[in-house]
């Protein structure tokens, strides 16, 4: 009775007693307060809304399920850094020959919308005809297996040339800030214009425009392309697709060790005796002395079985 009472009175003082509570030192409020603390917390918050953009189905591909994840995060940065929707951001930023490349469109509403400028207009000033143009074109060498240069001739007699300036102000100044200017006949020598595929022959002027707010903002506010080039740009300089001609090859019978073995040793066999034969008739028939002339004997039992076991192995 005694030894019950003295573990009642156990029991209840370690009810009573406080429990210690150990914090995790990755966990606690002072680290949680430093620089690192703060940097652990912000990358798992992006990598919670990373996996969120890379299940839905309204964002490009590229940035579409669990191993994009690290692109929707360069993604992020970009749009943080531009002060735009991460979703215009992934809609507008095109992968071509492994580098990003933005779409002429987002870029001038970059500049548009960024505050410092006031909207970029174009000035076009129609010249005289192209006529004949010698360029460059890239072509595909059979007997050098590499890509050449050759000098074509473009004919644009019935083509006038076209300039296009972009040009704009900072808000509250008068000055006049202008890009190089931008014409057909650029086009046509840089390739642009004959290049297969090409934009430049069915909407020159938009394709003029595009590629004059692309060097406009390459040289007043490179900070707001960060240095990328545009879709049109890159899909101009990519180099054309060549067509390879190809044969086809006819599916062959295949045959064993044994079969070739055998096919070998026919085929020295047959040889053999033709040349033989070869060696024992007479240049010409009416050469042939009547001394010499000979009847064609079988040959020797030994000789025909040497040939059976040759043949038969």
């Amino acid at each position: 009775m005694e030894t019950n009472n003295i573990q009642n009175q156990m029991l209840q003082q370690q009810a009573q007693s406080p429990v210690a509570v150990v914090e995790k030192p990755t966990e606690s409020k002072e680290f949680l307060m430093t620089a690192m603390g703060q940097e652990i917390k912000l990358f798992e918050l992006e990598q919670r809304r990373a996996k969120m953009y890379a299940t839905s189905t309204i964002v490009p591909t590229a940035y579409r399920g669990e191993d994009k994840l690290g692109n929707i995060i360069i993604a992020m940065d970009m749009a943080k850094r531009l002060n735009a929707n991460l979703l215009m951001v992934m809609q507008n930023l095109h992968v071509i020959q492994g580098n990003p490349s933005w779409s002429a469109k987002f870029l001038i509403s970059t500049v548009n919308s960024c505050g410092r400028f006031e909207p970029i207009r174009y000035r076009f000033t129609e010249g005289d005809f192209l006529g004949k143009i010698k360029y460059n074109e890239t072509v595909y060498d059979e007997r050098m297996r590499r890509n050449t240069y050759v000098e074509k001739e473009f004919d644009g007699r019935a083509i006038r040339n076209i300039t296009c300036v972009a040009y704009t102000n900072r808000k509250g100044s008068k000055e006049l800030l202008e890009s190089s200017p931008v014409d057909l006949r650029t086009a046509v020598l840089e390739g642009w214009y004959t290049k297969r595929g090409s934009k430049w022959p069915v909407m020159a002027r938009q394709m003029l425009m595009y590629r004059a707010a692309s060097w406009w903002t390459n040289v007043y506010a490179p900070d707001l392309s960060m240095g990328l080039t545009t879709v049109e740009e890159a899909e101009d300089m990519r180099p054309s697709v060549i067509d390879a001609e190809y044969e086809e090859l006819q599916p062959t019978k295949h045959i064993g060790f044994g079969d070739a073995v055998f096919s070998a040793k026919a085929r020295n066999i047959e040889e053999q005796n033709d040349s033989e034969s070869e060696a024992d008739a007479p240049a010409e028939m009416g050469d042939a002395p009547a001394e010499t002339a000979t009847t064609t004997q079988a040959p020797p039992a030994n000789e025909r079985a040497n040939n059976a076991d040759q043949l038969f192995g």
